[in-house]
């Protein structure tokens, strides 16, 4: 796991985390590699949940923006 998956986009994550599942419902792999593979998908998880927050909170904020402009016109 590196630190370059903090800059993966949602699409990149989800698509990491698919091919994990698939990878781990092979059972091709030893209890330590499958840790590892579970640690990365966790933490591919959170950044797929952090992506979401943030695409939320943006999609909130602008409608706070609009809400206010509305107001003053």
């Amino acid at each position: 796991m590196t630190d370059s998956m903090e800059y993966l986009n949602f699409e990149q994550a989800l698509d990491r985390l698919r091919e994990i599942v698939s990878l781990v419902s092979k059972k091709e792999y030893g209890l330590e590699d499958s840790i590892d593979l579970l640690e990365e998908g966790v933490h591919l998880a959170n950044v797929c949940t952090e992506n979401i927050d943030k695409t939320q909170w943006l999609k909130s904020a602008e409608g706070d923006d609009e809400i206010g402009q509305s107001e003053v016109s």
